[in-house]
C-alpha cells in the first residue's frame, strides 16, 4: 500500500505589483490545479443549473497567513505527492500536528492513492477529523483511517485539548475535503484573550473540546451553506440530529476575527426550549451560527474597515461585498473556556474581485 503525504512545492508564486501595493508582501504557495466535474450543491433548489468550474486565482492573495503561535508550516495547501514512507501512527489519540515533519508535510492519517481526477486540496487526501472521516465519495480511506474513526464518535476525550492542539486543528481545517478546487477560507486568526491573566485563566488552565465538523453529502464535502442553515435547509448535513454541547453550560460565545474589523462575539443557547431542556442538535447549531454571522454582517454593513485592511473582505450588501450567501460553515473550534470560533470559507461563485487585483 502506498500513502499520500503532503510536501511543500519547490517554488513560490509572488504577489502581483497591484497586490504588493497593499503592503502585503507575503509569498503565495503555488498549487497544481486539476479539472473537476461541475456539480449541483443545492438540493433544495431542484433542477438548478450546474455550477461551472470556478477559477479562484483571483482569491489567491486572500489566503490566511496564520502567523500566530505554533504556525511553523506553510498556510497555503501544499501540493499532494505520493510517498511510501512510514506515517506516524494516530493510535495515541493525539491531535494531528505537522510542526516536526520536515521536509515532507505528512497528512494526519494514511489513505490509498487515487487514480481519479482530483482537486489539489481535497480529493487526494482524507482528513480524519475528531468526529469521523470527512471525505469525498471519491476517496477510499485505508483500514488505518477507518479503525481510528469508524463512526462520528470523537476518539479524543472532551476537555483534554490544549490551545496548541486546537491551533493544529484550526490549521488542519484548511485541508478538509471540498468539491471546490482551491477553496478560499476567511483569514481569521484563532481567538486568544489579550491579557496574560486571561490567557492563563481561560485557555491554559482549562481543557478544550475537539472541534465540531459539519459534513455534507451529495456531493460529499466538509461544509454547509450558512444561508441554507439559516432557512433550515439542512438535508445535506450529516448527523444533523446529533446532540451538541452535552454537559456544558446554558450558553457559549461564538467569536469572529473577521479581517478588517474588531473582534466580535455573540452568545447562543446550548439548550432548546423544551421541558425539560435538551442539548441543541447539530442542525440547530448550524442555524444559530448562521444567525450570528448574519448579525455580524448587519452590524458592520456601514462600518469602515480598519486602516490598511484588505477591502475585498468588506461585508454587507452591495457590489464587491461579502454576504451570508457567500459563506460556508466548515467547522467550529473551542478556543477558550466559553468561546467557540467557526472556520468559514467562500462558496463557489463568480469572482467580483478580479478587477481589484
Amino acid at each position: 500500500m502506498s500513502f499520500v503525504t503532503f510536501t511543500s512545492p519547490d517554488s513560490t508564486t509572488f504577489p502581483s505589483p497591484q497586490y504588493m501595493a497593499h503592503n502585503h508582501e507575503v509569498p503565495v504557495w503555488s498549487v497544481t490545479r486539476q479539472p473537476i466535474p461541475a456539480f449541483d450543491d443545492d438540493l433544495q433548489l431542484g433542477s438548478r443549473l450546474q455550477n461551472p468550474i470556478i477559477d479562484y486565482s483571483g482569491y489567491m492573495y486572500m489566503q490566511p497567513t496564520y502567523d500566530g503561535l505554533y504556525m511553523n508550516t506553510p498556510s497555503w495547501p501544499p501540493v499532494p505527492c505520493t510517498n511510501t514512507s512510514a506515517i506516524p501512527s494516530p493510535a495515541s489519540g493525539t491531535p494531528p500536528s505537522t510542526t516536526n515533519s520536515a521536509p515532507n508535510w505528512l497528512s494526519p492519517f494514511s489513505i490509498d492513492t487515487l487514480s481519479v481526477p482530483t482537486t489539489p486540496n481535497s480529493q487526494t487526501s482524507s482528513f480524519t477529523s475528531p468526529e469521523g472521516i470527512c471525505a469525498s465519495s471519491l476517496l477510499q480511506p485505508s483500514p488505518t483511517a477507518l479503525e481510528v474513526a469508524p463512526t462520528s464518535v470523537a476518539p479524543l476525550t472532551k476537555g483534554t485539548l490544549t490551545h496548541r492542539d486546537q491551533m493544529d486543528f484550526w490549521r488542519d481545517a484548511l485541508q478538509l475535503p471540498s468539491v471546490t478546487a482551491n477553496p478560499v477560507f476567511v483569514p481569521q486568526k484563532m481567538y486568544r484573550p489579550h491579557t496574560t491573566s486571561d490567557i492563563r485563566r481561560y485557555v491554559e488552565e482549562v481543557g478544550l473540546d475537539p472541534p465540531i465538523y459539519f459534513r455534507a453529502s451529495s456531493p460529499e464535502e466538509c461544509g454547509i451553506s450558512l444561508l441554507d442553515a439559516l432557512h433550515s435547509r439542512t438535508r445535506r448535513l450529516k448527523e444533523h440530529d446529533e446532540k451538541m454541547f452535552e454537559g456544558r453550560g446554558p450558553s457559549v460565545s461564538i467569536r469572529l476575527e473577521w479581517p478588517g474589523y474588531r473582534q466580535w462575539s455573540r452568545q447562543i443557547p446550548t439548550r432548546d426550549f423544551r421541558n425539560p431542556p435538551r442539548p441543541i442538535t447539530r442542525m440547530k447549531l448550524c442555524k444559530s451560527i448562521a444567525k450570528c454571522v448574519q448579525r455580524f454582517i448587519h452590524d458592520h454593513r456601514n462600518s469602515a474597515m480598519e486602516e490598511g485592511a484588505d477591502p475585498r473582505w468588506r461585508v454587507g450588501e452591495g457590489a464587491n461585498r461579502i454576504t451570508l450567501d457567500d459563506l460556508i460553515l466548515v467547522s467550529l473550534h473551542h478556543v477558550s473556556m466559553g468561546s467557540w470560533q467557526p472556520q468559514l470559507r467562500l462558496r463557489p461563485r463568480y469572482n467580483p474581485f478580479l478587477s481589484m487585483l
